[in-house]
């Protein structure tokens, strides 16, 4: 989008200047100030020249007007879509640790976190890689993507970078009690817990980062969507576990 917008920019400043020449030429033809009528070129000539050189510009420039603004809302809705996934998909991570933390009875699995990462490092850099851009100023959204792409983004990545302690966590447990150092445990529920925090400060970012969208039916939908988030959690082990996988099939 910011190229089309400055080749627009650009064509706009060229149909304006051509204008003010076509403005000189006629009143010159009407005042006689310059007479220009040679067998090669003529007032009227250069005025019907640059009347349509001036016309196909002009056209040129609703042609790209046009698609600034289906290129705007092409990106608007890829920036809703992509995170309000991004905030799904946190969100559920989120619930994960409040069962663990209440029901510690469940165990917790070691790729709690594995499986979605790498969907979630797809979604910011996408979000990160859209063009958005208004043709004058800049307006909330503009900001909002701004700020992702210089801050948000190292800030949700640096939370996904940061779920490997778990798992680090989990190795390093192991370890201990083979070597049969009970007391050199880490606490891993105190790590889901640190993470956790990380992971609700990322689902403000992104909560946020969609509302500054001006659309009202996007509201309204990220509205609607954020109560069916809430209301639809299954649960940790909501498909089985392994064993009644078997159990199931075999």
């Amino acid at each position: 989008m910011s190229t089309e917008i400055k080749i627009t920019k650009r064509l706009i400043l060229y149909a304006i200047g051509l204008l003010l020449a076509a403005v000189i030429i006629n009143v010159n033809m009407e005042s006689h100030i310059w007479v220009l009528n040679s067998s090669f070129i003529s007032n009227s000539l250069l005025l019907t020249l640059i009347g349509g050189v001036c016309t196909g510009i002009t056209a040129v420039i609703v042609e790209k007007i046009y698609k600034y603004r289906l290129d705007k809302r092409i990106n608007t809705f890829a920036i809703f879509q992509l995170s309000s996934l991004l905030y799904a998909e946190l969100y559920y991570w989120h619930c994960n640790i409040n069962e663990l933390n209440d029901n510690r009875e469940i165990p917790i699995p070691e790729n709690i976190f594995d499986n979605k990462i790498p969907l979630i490092r797809n979604y910011i850099n996408q979000i990160a890689s859209i063009d958005y851009c208004v043709f004058w100023g800049k307006d909330k959204l503009m900001v909002e993507q701004g700020a992702f792409k210089s801050t948000y983004f190292g800030q949700i990545n640096k939370m996904l970078l940061d779920l490997g302690y778990f798992s680090r966590g989990i190795l390093e447990n192991r370890i201990e009690k083979l070597k049969g150092n009970m007391e050199n445990l880490t606490d891993e529920y105190q790590v889901l817990q640190i993470l956790d925090k990380s992971i609700l400060q990322c689902m403000e970012i992104v909560d946020s980062y969609i509302g500054v969208i001006q659309i009202k039916d996007l509201q309204n939908s990220w509205e609607q969507q954020k109560k069916y988030l809430e209301g639809n959690y299954l649960g940790i082990y909501s498909v089985g576990t392994t064993k009644e996988f078997v159990e199931r099939n075999s």
